[in-house]
């Protein structure tokens, strides 16, 4: 496990206290986008399985996950290339992350599963398993 329980309520706490500005998701994303350009591409092409609120939502919650990662680790990630994706991709069934990630997996599950942009079952599965991958992805990578 490299994210602790603690470690993620942190950054959560830290990105909920930056609600107050009205550009905070405009902003966290298009940071995101810029330091993860692949990610942000591999996400944006499962724009018509998402819708674009899905995508933006998918992106937000990716670029928490980058933060906690970043946190635990102590130390700032590079992008992830396609082929860490495609490693992540293997490796991110919803058993395994669990066991492997459960403070991920307990985030994922009351942050995105619940969320009304994904009211629909097959966006709330496809968006869970794109957070799985990256998630997966940027674990390998510290």
């Amino acid at each position: 496990m490299l994210v602790s329980e603690e470690v993620l309520s942190q950054v959560v706490a830290d990105a909920s206290a930056s609600h107050t500005n009205p550009r905070f998701v405009e902003e966290t994303v298009g940071a995101f986008m810029r330091r993860q350009p692949i990610v942000g591409n591999y996400v944006a092409a499962h724009q018509k399985e998402l819708g674009i609120e899905g995508v933006v939502l998918v992106l937000l919650h990716a670029a928490i996950l980058l933060r906690a990662v970043e946190r635990a680790s102590g130390k700032k990630m590079g992008p992830l290339a396609p082929q860490h994706l495609d490693a992540g991709l293997k490796r991110a069934g919803e058993a395994e992350f669990g066991k492997a990630e459960p403070a991920i997996r307990d985030y994922l599950s009351a942050n995105v599963a619940d969320d009304a942009t994904l009211k629909d079952p097959t966006r709330r599965k496809e968006a869970l398993q794109l957070l799985r991958v990256i998630a997966v992805s940027l674990c390998d990578r510290i």
